[in-house]
């Protein structure tokens, strides 16, 4: 019974998840709501488990949402909402908040926020590291989870980005197509943390379209692709070009969840 409650529950997140991505991309047309449908096709045949990342995700859109907007109330709301759902939350706005030191209007938000994401991300790594943990160790080379100099050794490093490294590349590809414009680069500086943890990785979940972790990043690189500008290129080819563009790529994903090799 409770296992039905909890799946009701997630499906409502990534609901308005594809939602949030949609308005901020088109706004309220019927444009919107195509971009929601193709994006919600392209991530609903995930693994079917209750996971923290999808709530992340939804939390890390909104902050994106007011980066873009520069909307101050909507970064601190959407990064307590991050953080207390995922420790990696940290790292993005870590680098959001690098990103956003650039502009005058939002200066001191960001420092604060780059702060705060930072300390957290290191707090919560510290104290499961203290307690035996994280699992998620075992996803990355024991050289990498070990202490001092091994974790940091080329070698150790080298391998671990060539491990899969076709795969890795594609992942990452993949992810940036969604956002092929100049206003999205905040986006993917603060994307930057995730992919790295995906090409360290040794396990393919971490760099797999079918699995969850790929809609942390994939939101707010959506958002950043059109935010900033929705208000100023309405009508524009441009923007039309852009949104025929996402609209493509979340067909495609769609398609290609059937046919791995096309991945």
């Amino acid at each position: 019974g409770w296992w039905f409650v909890a799946q009701l529950i997630q499906s409502a997140v990534i609901v308005a998840w594809c939602r949030v991505c949609g308005w901020a991309l088109a706004g309220d047309g019927g444009i919107s709501w195509l971009l929601t449908l193709v994006l919600f096709l392209a991530t609903y045949t995930q693994h079917p488990v209750f996971y923290d990342t999808r709530f992340t995700a939804l939390a890390l859109a909104c902050f994106a949402f007011g980066f873009y907007m520069r909307n101050t109330r909507a970064m601190w709301l959407s990064t307590v909402a991050a953080l207390v759902t995922r420790e990696t939350a940290g790292l993005t706005l870590f680098m959001f908040g690098l990103m956003g030191t650039l502009t005058p209007v939002i200066r001191k938000t960001a420092l604060l926020i780059a702060l705060i994401g930072i300390l957290w991300f290191g707090g919560s790594y510290g104290l499961m590291r203290l307690s035996g943990g994280p699992d998620s160790t075992v996803r990355f080379p024991e050289c990498l989870s070990g202490r001092g100099v091994d974790a940091l050794s080329f070698g150790c490093v080298t391998s671990s980005l060539a491990e899969d490294s076709q795969l890795k590349l594609a992942y990452t590809l993949r992810l940036l197509r969604f956002a092929p414009t100049l206003t999205a680069l905040p986006s993917i500086v603060a994307a930057l943390p995730d992919l790295a943890l995906a090409w360290l990785s040794q396990e393919g979940v971490l760099y797999s379209m079918n699995w969850h972790y790929f809609m942390q990043p994939l939101g707010i690189l959506l958002i950043g692709a059109g935010a900033r500008k929705r208000q100023e290129w309405k009508t524009s080819t441009q923007r039309i070009v852009l949104l025929q563009w996402i609209l493509a790529s979340c067909l495609w994903q769609f398609v290609t969840l059937f046919h791995p090799r096309l991945f």
